[in-house]
């Protein structure tokens, strides 16, 4: 995806097991002006990312592995939702097969603010 044709995203959708990782990215979304709404699971996530409004997927495992979580690519038809995933410090997913499965941008651990928001384009 080619971020500089993007806009800032206005609206995110937050799921990770991280609480860690949750709770900064919630912060600094929050801090740039992102409306940050959080799930608990796969199938809260199936519900909250059907909102047009949301137009950002954080994750912390690939969508494959999330039970309940619709195909990513189904859920991008005719609307914009950008996906990041912000992997665990063991799991180093192939840049293939996370693409396949609907990812847009991996970010490295530790987590680092301008990472974050320059993927979401908000620096």
């Amino acid at each position: 995806m080619n971020q500089d044709s993007r806009t800032p995203a206005s609206s995110a959708l937050l799921l990770c097991c991280d609480e860690e990782i949750h709770d900064l990215a919630k912060y600094w979304l929050t801090a740039a002006g992102v409306k940050v709404v959080s799930a608990g699971n796969g199938k809260q996530a199936a519900k909250l990312v059907l909102d047009p409004k949301v137009e950002v997927l954080v994750l912390d495992c690939l969508p494959i592995y999330v039970p309940d979580l619709p195909d990513l690519h189904r859920l991008r038809e005719g609307r914009r939702l950008s996906t990041v995933l912000i992997p665990r410090f063991n799991e180093r997913p192939e840049a293939g097969v996370a693409r396949i499965s609907g990812i847009d941008v991996i970010l490295e651990r530790p987590l680092r603010r301008e990472a974050l928001l320059t993927a979401l384009k908000l620096l």
